[in-house]
């Protein structure tokens, strides 16, 4: 197996290079900027124009906390790596709080549009200042006065019956920033949202931040909560309350960015309307990978919890039924699968949960049917009698299958696919090599 050496030599496409890189036909290192296809270093626009696929604008965040936006098409790469996702709609109809007018509301001060509060409680709403910080469009209020006792609901989307309608007994994810900057919120505060009947009758609420959190956050955090939406719910309101006693005096100021509700199970970077999904599918002919097997696989990113079942990490297909898949299962662990004409040959399935964290994964497949991978920490596993599917490779995928469909959420850092297979020890250097990168 000792035929393709990891070290510095005529593979390797330029010094800036690690020296690993050199003998994959397909190579791509996100957080790095260094990237070769058919062994050639390439730009990343290059990559991104004719490979990935987004039909929308979005946003990402860096690793300073910074959300930055992407536009139609446009990878979403920062130092963190690729930030490939599955589509996803926020209901919430004016996230971003555009048409707020600095002011008291109702003596010159506007909200944003379709937003509402109510006017029943003796105090007064006032928007104070619009900024953008970390990349967010954030709204400054401030509520104050005495109090006459009552109610007092500051909602992030129309009121009544405009709230986003919502299905019974379904998954959803809340969440948007918050940050107290002056005075402080009555022992009654809360960041919450409230699921509505179809009468607007109120069905469960639940709370994102309480009055304590919100007193002790003095600059804009994300705070967010997974839910089942109750059996009765059609409607969701995303809202800041509280029930200061009669005669109480009430003067907080409080940051408002980025509220989100999606219908999935976990958090989803901020979006405005519907954002679309990413992948990136090359043609293994351009990637000089239209060869038969040996294969060796790499991968370092983080995977994060998706929708499918088995959300596609990555892939190399032949044909509709043969193929070499990289997934993350609903439980958080990972695979790897060998797929030819009906059977389904896995060559290792992780007993860690890997979602949300980082983790390095190298694979090598031998044309006489053994395996050697290592995924993470887990001890390496080798399998033998694997058949080989793949003669005349015809796609990579990388975030999805080839057909687009199967997502998987992640933050890849590193994504590289060989034509040649390694020994049990050459593996091991290489995934040495490849986590310490």
């Amino acid at each position: 197996m000792g035929a393709i050496k990891l070290g510095l030599g005529p593979l390797a496409v330029t010094r800036q290079a690690p020296a690993w890189m050199g003998p994959f036909q397909l190579a791509l290192d996100f957080r790095a900027g260094r990237y070769q296809l058919n062994r050639q270093q390439v730009g990343l626009s290059r990559i991104d124009s004719l490979y990935h696929s987004r039909a929308s604008a979005r946003r990402a965040e860096d690793s300073a906390g910074v959300s930055r936006e992407f536009a139609n098409g446009v990878m979403a790469v920062t130092d963190r790596g690729y930030d490939s996702r599955e589509g996803w709609t926020n209901l919430i109809p004016n996230p971003l709080g555009t048409g707020a007018v600095v002011g008291v509301v109702g003596s010159g001060g506007a909200l944003p549009t379709g937003w509402y509060v109510n006017t029943s409680h003796g105090m007064t709403t006032q928007i104070v200042g619009v900024s953008t910080v970390n990349g967010l469009p954030v709204i400054r209020f401030r509520v104050s006065g005495t109090s006459n006792g009552g109610f007092y609901e500051l909602n992030l989307q129309p009121g009544a019956a405009s709230s986003p309608a919502i299905l019974p007994s379904a998954a959803y994810n809340v969440s948007g920033y918050m940050g107290v900057v002056a005075g402080a919120f009555p022992a009654s505060g809360e960041f919450g949202f409230t699921q509505r009947r179809a009468d607007q009758a109120q069905a469960v609420s639940v709370t994102l931040a309480n009055t304590v959190t919100l007193n002790a956050t003095p600059v804009l955090t994300r705070f967010n909560v997974n839910l089942t939406s109750a059996a009765d719910a059609a409607f969701g309101r995303m809202r800041i309350t509280m029930s200061p006693s009669n005669g109480a005096a009430v003067d907080v100021t409080f940051d408002i960015a980025a509220p989100q509700l999606t219908q999935t199970a976990y958090l989803m970077p901020f979006g405005s309307g519907t954002v679309a999904p990413d992948s990136i599918v090359v043609p293994a002919a351009d990637a000089g990978l239209a060869v038969n097997p040996p294969l060796t696989v790499v991968w370092r990113g983080v995977p994060l919890s998706s929708a499918p079942s088995f959300a596609t990490l990555l892939e190399i297909r032949a044909a509709a039924n043969r193929r070499v898949s990289m997934f993350l299962r609903a439980n958080g662990t990972l695979g790897i699968g060998v797929l030819e004409g009906g059977g389904n040959n896995t060559i290792t399935n992780t007993g860690s949960v890997w979602a949300g964290t980082e983790t390095t994964v190298v694979s090598t497949i031998r044309p006489d049917g053994t395996t050697w991978t290592k995924v993470g920490s887990d001890a390496h596993v080798t399998r033998s009698g694997v058949v080989v599917p793949l003669p005349g490779a015809s796609q990579f995928a990388l975030g999805s299958d080839t057909a687009r469909t199967t997502q998987c959420n992640s933050q890849i850092r590193i994504a590289a696919v060989g034509a040649f297979a390694l020994s049990d020890a050459e593996a091991l250097n290489l995934f040495i090599a490849v986590a310490a990168s």
